[in-house]
């Protein structure tokens, strides 16, 4: 019965749709008429790897992409010596990127933040990018209590933090 009423609902609704109908153009150089890959594993080393992208774009008109750096495959924190952020800038609307930095904490010896999640605050001009620690591989259980969730922040489009 819901099968009916879905099909009869959609038979409704498509002769109201307009298919030469555009949301709105975009200019030529916008960056993103072609797919791009912002990172690329193997790029620094045999073994590197690249996870959790994560962007944003400032009020400046920058566009900040950032992802999980793993140095070692694509294994989890905890199974992987080096899992840190990668990170590529734009000023050109996502034309071409700069090389790519890094944010590396140093937390009790060890190299263990990942999930990028990046936010820019229209009010203030600041970029936020948050991360989560942990020493161990993340299981459903709790396995130690060393973990943390870190916050960078900068005022300058992501060239500093």
């Amino acid at each position: 019965m819901k099968i009916n009423k879905l099909i009869l609902f959609g038979f409704f609704i498509t002769p109201y749709s307009d298919a030469s109908t555009t949301m709105g153009e975009l200019p030529v150089n916008d960056g993103w008429h072609s797919p791009q890959q912002i990172f690329s594993q193997h790029q620094k080393t045999s073994t590197n790897a690249y996870r959790i992208p994560a962007i944003t774009a400032t009020t400046q008109g920058t566009v900040i992409a950032v992802s999980d750096a793993r140095a070692d495959g694509t294994s989890d924190i905890g199974l992987n010596k080096d899992v840190h952020f990668g990170y590529r800038i734009s000023t050109d609307g996502g034309n071409t990127w700069s090389h790519e930095q890094e944010i590396i904490p140093d937390i009790k010896g060890k190299h263990q933040i990942s999930d990028p999640a990046i936010v820019h605050n229209t009010d203030t001009g600041s970029t936020f990018l948050f991360g989560f620690y942990n020493d161990r591989f993340i299981t459903a259980k709790p396995v130690s209590n060393n973990s943390d969730f870190f916050m960078f922040k900068s005022d300058d489009g992501g060239k500093t933090w």
